[in-house]
């Protein structure tokens, strides 16, 4: 018995970890000075104009290539947009099935630990909200 609700606890650690991580990502993507997560090393303007000095190039190159990494950043906020609303769905179904496997004592800690983590994520991402 003992051995049984030592392994749902780990496992519940580790899924909740997987939540937690899940949920640090959606704040982050949401977080309006974020960087555009690949395209991150030529994502901001100082970013690009460091290319642009390195590779020597032309202002027509650069223009082009500015037009390039706009039109990038321009996908991956569409793509976050497609994924960020199922990675939400997925950590929702993962709490869930967590708590189920749960004893009430359990469900009130796995809860009141989960709100932490998520108040403390949203205040380390947005120290303003």
């Amino acid at each position: 018995m003992k051995r049984g609700v030592a392994i749902a606890s780990i496992l519940a650690i580790f899924a909740l970890g997987v939540v937690v991580g899940g949920l640090a990502m959606h704040l982050y993507s949401t977080h309006p000075t974020r960087h555009m997560g690949l395209l991150s090393a030529f994502g901001s303007r100082s970013n690009t104009d460091d290319l642009g000095r390195n590779l020597d190039l032309s202002d027509a190159q650069q223009k082009q290539i500015d037009g390039i990494l706009e039109e990038a950043r321009g996908e991956a906020r569409q793509l976050r947009a497609q994924i960020t609303p199922r990675l939400n769905e997925l950590m929702q179904r993962t709490h869930a099935r967590i708590a189920q496997v749960l004893t009430p004592e359990q469900k009130t800690k796995f809860e009141q630990y989960h709100r932490e983590r998520h108040d403390r994520m949203r205040h380390l991402v947005s120290p303003n909200r």
